[in-house]
């Protein structure tokens, strides 16, 4: 039995390997085929290739034809095609990308350097996972209240809504906006409790979950939450708001492990508001 399971897996994994080893090839092939019809028009080195700049490129200048070569290149290929490459490729890259890093950087601050870039990677990644769990917990709790209390496009409300908290902070509003508008086409008085509703659910969400989950998922602080996103908004709008919460959260982490390294090497082990606690010399 265990045989027979083992050889299944490896008929998978083999299935696997196929499958990405035919996807790399087709990108491959796509993207040889468009560079040898692009070499093929500009060098004109074959009969059909002249014939072709005879006929409908005669007295045009190489660099529009060079351009409009280059339109025929699909934009697939330099979109989709070429992200489903690195995909696949990715260790491959990655392992390049150290070998090139420690080629050209001492080992110190290789090690240094990746350390940030990993860290980096990290909060980013944990910030969408979180920024996506707090539009859910949203969501949720409006088409909750909304079906209690019995109103209109409960569910329709409450995704939108969910879908629009993830600019944080101030997204909701957009969804508080078209929530309005569909609850007022059938009950005006309704319209106007989802105001207040929406308003109530919107404190509790932007002072109390929103800073909790957000903060949380990097690691930083609720008050540096609130702040990051208040000065990415003044600064650069909606993708300051995006962006100045991962960022602030590894500028954060790299400064707090630079002040616990400095306090080891002053032999402090903890300071508290009145107190500075050493380590114990005779350990």
């Amino acid at each position: 039995m265990s045989g027979r399971l083992e050889n299944d897996s490896f008929k998978l994994l083999e299935l696997k390997l196929n499958l990405e080893g035919n996807m790399a090839d087709k990108i491959q092939n796509a993207y040889e085929t468009s560079k040898n019809i692009y070499d093929d028009v500009l060098t004109q080195r074959n009969i059909f290739s002249k014939l072709y700049i005879k006929l409908f490129w005669s007295g045009t200048d190489d660099n529009d034809i060079a351009r409009k070569v280059l339109a025929y290149i699909p934009d697939d290929f330099s979109g989709n095609s070429f992200a489903c490459y690195i995909l696949f490729q990715k260790e491959r890259l990655y392992i390049q990308v150290r070998k090139v890093i420690f080629a050209f950087i001492s080992r110190q601050k290789a090690e240094a350097f990746l350390k940030i870039c990993s860290l980096t990677y990290r909060t980013f990644a944990n910030f969408l996972a979180g920024q996506c769990l707090e539009a859910i917990i949203l969501g949720s709790m409006f088409v909750v209240t909304l079906s209690i209390l019995k109103m209109p496009y409960a569910l329709l409300i409450g995704i939108l809504i969910a879908f629009t908290a993830l600019i944080p902070i101030f997204g909701a509003f957009i969804g508080c906006a078209v929530g309005v508008f569909l609850i007022f086409m059938v009950s005006p008085k309704q319209a106007v409790l989802f105001i207040i509703i929406f308003l109530l659910l919107q404190q509790i969400e932007g002072n109390l979950i929103y800073p909790h989950v957000v903060g949380g998922s990097v690691g930083l602080p609720s008050i540096w939450v609130l702040a990051a996103v208040t000065i990415g908004g003044n600064l650069m709008g909606i993708v300051g708001m995006l962006i100045f919460i991962p960022t602030v959260s590894v500028f954060y982490t790299i400064f707090r492990e630079y002040v616990y390294l400095r306090l080891k090497k002053q032999n402090i082990k903890r300071v508290t508001r009145t107190e500075v606690e050493e380590y114990d010399k005779r350990v």
